[in-house]
């Protein structure tokens, strides 16, 4: 035999034998619950086996990568979609005519909630070139949807 191959092989006789004592401590009657109960524990130890298998293989992440939160934001407008709109309201700025603005706005108060529509205010506010950040805060309510449009001062 070859030198190389017998610790591997004196391995599985390990394993061998103690399924082999785990079955012979097992006594039932009923055939099918002995099969049953068998099958489960080599799917048990089959998986124990996979999981040490892959996290003997796996790394530590270095660098972690920066999450997206675009998408959440996407995920949350989409959430809203089609529910009545409370109110708009444009905050950030105090100083800010808040009428000359809001005629820019897609979306009021009282008309169903559209992403497209929002997308539409943000590009129309951007468009003025008088913010420099523009968020949106949507806060459920009883009424419906509660539109917040942040604006960020440019900085000049």
């Amino acid at each position: 035999m070859d030198r190389c191959l017998r610790p591997k092989i004196l391995e599985c006789h390990d394993e061998v034998v103690f399924m082999h004592k785990v079955r012979g401590c097992i006594a039932f009657d009923n055939s099918a619950k002995k099969t049953r109960l068998l099958h489960g524990f080599n799917l048990a130890l089959l998986g124990v086996m996979l999981c040490t298998t892959l996290l003997a293989g796996a790394k530590p992440i270095q660098n972690p990568a920066p999450t997206d939160t675009s998408a959440v934001k996407r995920t949350e407008l989409l959430s809203y979609e089609g529910q009545t709109i409370s109110s708009v309201e444009l905050a950030g700025r105090p100083d800010l005519n808040a009428e000359e603005f809001t005629r820019l706005l897609t979306q009021h108060a009282g008309d169903r909630f559209s992403a497209a529509k929002i997308d539409q205010s943000i590009l129309a506010l951007q468009n003025t070139a008088q913010f420099q950040d523009i968020q949106v805060d949507l806060r459920p309510e009883l009424e419906g949807v509660r539109v917040i449009f942040i604006l960020h001062r440019v900085s000049l």
